[in-house]
């Protein structure tokens, strides 16, 4: 049961953040959503390599390899928001006129 509420909450995900990209890039839709879905592939991909060399290395399969998978998602995602929070206070700067 668990397992299913885990997928429903990840592919829960995956809207809101279409909607931003896509906001975001308004100017060229078709290229921000071709963007998007690679990011994804490329995300499953590093996932998967980052879970299979620390399984291979022998330290263990699921508390080690998801916590290193969480713990790298963790930091893409706190990277992202403060270059995002970063980008807004400078253009607000911009349009005060700072």
């Amino acid at each position: 049961m668990l397992i299913f509420l885990w997928g429903i909450a990840s592919f829960a995900l995956v809207p809101p953040l279409a909607v931003r990209v896509m906001t975001a890039a308004a100017d060229a839709p078709n290229l921000a959503s071709a963007v998007t879905i690679g990011a994804f592939n490329l995300g499953n991909a590093f996932g998967d390599a980052l879970d299979g060399g620390l399984i291979a290395a022998g330290l263990g399969y699921p508390a080690v390899a998801g916590a290193a998978t969480s713990a790298s998602g963790l930091a893409t995602v706190l990277v992202g928001t403060r270059r995002d929070a970063a980008g807004s206070a400078a253009r607000l700067c911009e349009a005060e006129g700072r």
